[in-house]
């Protein structure tokens, strides 16, 4: 394949990775330089750490930052009050979109920064404006309350302006409750890490983790849930299971409310072996959209995976394909608890449903990912 110069735009700095969209990118831009394409990266300017392959990229940097004028003119402008925290009018200036055979963005906001062009990609990771009615219904807080209802009104608008320009929606789902022209499929893969040296650590078998950023108000309400419908009967019949919630920025109040069995680790420098230490990975996810990369983590570690329906987007296209690859899907609090008995009374063979799991998100692939980006802008 002919050399590519890629212009690859970051809503956050890439690095640590804390975060789904954060992943996505590193796997995506070493992929583009494992294919010998010439890389630009755009990052905010928030981090002055340097990972070894981003000597390999030129780096340009933008700030990051609003205040109440950058709000009010992203209400002028009816779109998304978060917007204008992306937006860098200085950043025009440093770049030449011309130079580049293929430019794109890791974010909704970042359309901001459209030209039209028609090598330009935009990573959908959510669908915004059901990510905003989900954070409107859930939140107590009045004021955000609000803030979410305007942002979920102005995503409405918005959408309706972008819908010339090449989209990427990480679920089917999105695309469904989106409804936007020009909008795709695209599928993500396992990280390209080699999770082999994991897949073997010993876990425990009394032990339950769930792994998220405890800030984002969808794994909030999906632990908040968990813990009060399922795992506090659970401990009354095991009570020797605990219950372990890795991921940074969990608050207080919720530290508080989770107080029985439960363990919140907080950020942690390998997460990969913090999650392969325990034996049941949950996905209890009711709110929020996208694709989970929490799932695509826990499969390729090889560790037995019980998620809701709504948490396999984007991986599985229906309940029946993810349980006939090895993932225990339960609808209800009763399927749960009997699926649970099962594994307890080893009637589930893990390494089995590990197994089929694992090899069928193996058929994916960023290199595969990297060769279809560059087919859409041909």
């Amino acid at each position: 394949m002919k050399t590519k110069k890629i212009l690859y735009f970051c809503s956050a700095y890439p690095y640590p990775i804390d975060d789904g969209i954060k992943k996505i990118s590193v796997n995506l831009i070493n992929e583009f330089i494992n294919q010998n394409h010439n890389v630009t990266i755009v990052v905010p300017n928030e981090n002055s750490f340097v990972p070894e392959y981003f000597s390999k990229v030129k780096v340009i940097k933008y700030k990051k930052f609003r205040n109440i004028f950058k709000i009010l003119k992203d209400l002028l402008l009816l779109r998304p009050l978060y917007f204008s925290l992306y937006f860098d009018k200085e950043l025009i200036n440093k770049i030449n979109k011309k130079d580049y055979d293929l430019i794109f963005y890791d974010f909704y906001p970042l359309t901001g920064y459209s030209s039209k062009l028609k090598n330009e990609i935009f990573m959908m990771p959510d669908s915004m404006k059901e990510l905003a009615i989900s954070n409107f219904k859930n939140e107590k807080n009045i004021i955000k309350k609000i803030y979410s209802l305007l942002n979920y009104f102005l995503s409405i608008t918005h959408n309706l302006k972008i819908k010339n320009l090449k989209k990427l929606y990480v679920s089917n789902e999105d695309i469904k409750i989106d409804k936007i022209k020009n909008s795709y499929f695209f599928k993500i893969p396992a990280d390209n890490y080699n999770f082999k040296k994991y897949q073997n650590i010993e876990f425990n078998k009394n032990e339950i983790l769930f792994r998220g950023v405890m800030s984002f108000e969808p794994n909030i309400t999906a632990v908040k849930s968990f813990y009060s419908e399922i795992f506090l009967n659970l401990i009354d019949k095991y009570p020797q299971i605990k219950f372990k919630i890795v991921g940074k920025e969990p608050s207080k109040e919720l530290q508080n409310l989770l107080n029985k069995n439960c363990e919140f680790t907080g950020f942690v420098d390998d997460i990969f072996d913090e999650m392969s230490k325990s034996a049941i990975h949950i996905v209890p996810m009711n709110s929020g959209t996208g694709v989970k990369t929490k799932m695509l983590d826990s499969i390729a570690l090889k560790r037995l995976v019980f998620a809701t329906p709504k948490s396999i987007n984007g991986i599985f296209e229906n309940i029946n394909e993810a349980r006939k690859n090895g993932i225990i899907v339960y609808e209800t609090k009763t399927e749960f608890f009997n699926y649970f008995d099962k594994f307890m009374d080893n009637e589930i063979n893990y390494k089995e449903n590990t197994d089929k799991a694992y090899d069928f998100l193996m058929q994916n692939s960023y290199e595969k990912k990297v060769k279809e980006l560059i087919e859409m802008v041909n």
